[in-house]
C-alpha cells in the first residue's frame, strides 16, 4: 500500500492525518515483512531439500555402480575376453578383476570415479581401465606399469609425501627441507624388527606406509614389529623391492618410500 494513496482519502470532509497514515503503513509494513520471512523460510527449506535429493542421488549412484562393479568382476571369472593374453599371475584368471571401457567416457573418468569410491587396484590405460578387488592400495598407467599415487579422485593424503621426507630428514639428522636427495639418502638408516627398531624415523614410515594403504602396519606406535615386518614386505612386493621386510639404510626400499624412485606396483 502506497503512502499516496492513504493521503487521497478523507473521513467525511477531514483527510487522514499524518499520525493516522503512519500507523497504517506501519501496520502494513509488518504484514509484508511477516509474509516475506514466510517465503524466506519456504526458499532455505526448498534448498536443504534439494541439496539432500542430490546426496541421496550421488549416493544411490555409487551403490549402484559398485553393485555392478562387483557383479561384473564376479561374472568375469577368468572369461574376460582379456584373459587369452593375462599374466600367470593375473587376478583376471581368478575372476578377481575386469576391464572396463565406458563409450563416451574417458578411461581417467572411470579411474577417477573407482578411487573415490575406494578400489584399492587401479590401473589406467589408453582406452580401457583395469579394476580388480585387492585390498593393498595399487594404481598404475599403461602396460609399462608406470607407478601412479592418485588418478584424482581420493582426498588430500592424510600424511603427504613432504611431510613424510620432512620428519624422516629429522629423525636422521639430515638438512630439513621435504624434498629427497642424496644428502637424505645418505642419512636414512636400516629400520626393521631386530635393527633400530625403535629408530625416530619407525614412526614416519608406520604413517607413511598406513596412507599409501598399507594399514597392516597398525597404529604409529614407534615400534617396528611383526605388523611393521607384514607392512614392508607387502610394499616391498608391490614395488619390486628385495621382500626381507628390512629398510636398509640407502637402498631401494628407502628410495621409493622417498618418492626418489617411481614405483612399479606388480599385479
Amino acid at each position: 500500500m502506497k503512502r499516496e494513496f492513504l493521503q487521497g482519502l478523507q473521513v467525511g470532509d477531514m483527510p487522514l492525518t499524518k499520525e493516522v497514515i503512519d500507523a497504517i503503513m506501519a501496520e502494513n509494513g509488518k504484514d509484508i515483512e511477516a509474509v516475506k520471512a514466510h517465503y524466506a523460510d519456504y526458499d532455505g527449506l526448498k534448498e536443504q531439500f534439494d541439496k539432500q535429493v542430490e546426496t541421496h542421488r550421488r549416493e544411490m549412484s555409487d551403490l549402484i555402480f559398485s553393485h555392478n562393479l562387483e557383479n561384473a568382476i564376479l561374472s568375469a571369472k577368468g572369461r574376460n575376453a582379456r584373459t587369452p593374453n593375462a599374466a600367470p599371475n593375473s587376478r583376471h584368471i581368478y575372476g578377481q578383476a575386469a576391464d572396463f571401457h565406458i563409450d563416451g567416457v574417458e578411461p581417467a573418468e572411470i579411474a577417477k570415479y573407482a578411487e573415490s569410491i575406494g578400489v584399492k587396484g587401479i590401473g589406467l590405460y589408453d582406452t580401457f581401465v583395469h579394476i580388480d578387488t585387492r585390498e593393498t592400495k595399487s594404481f598404475w598407467y599403461s602396460h609399462a606399469q608406470e607407478y601412479r599415487a592418485t588418478f584424482g579422485g581420493a582426498p588430500a593424503e592424510e600424511y603427504p609425501l613432504e611431510q613424510f621426507i620432512r620428519d624422516v630428514q629429522k629423525a636422521c639428522g639430515a638438512a630439513v627441507d621435504g624434498i629427497a636427495g642424496p644428502e637424505t639418502l645418505s642419512k636414512t638408516v636400516t629400520l626393521s624388527a631386530y635393527k633400530n627398531c625403535t629408530h625416530k624415523a619407525v614412526t614416519a614410515v608406520q604413517k607413511r606406509l598406513y596412507s599409501m594403504g598399507y594399514t597392516q602396519v597398525g597404529e604409529a606406535d614407534g615400534i617396528a614389529g611383526v605388523k611393521f615386518t607384514a607392512a614392508v614386505q607387502a610394499f616391498q612386493r608391490n614395488n619390486r623391492c628385495w621382500v626381507d621386510g628390512e629398510i636398509t639404510a640407502g637402498n631401494k626400499t628407502w628410495k621409493k618410500l622417498l618418492g626418489m624412485e617411481q614405483g612399479v606396483d606388480s599385479r
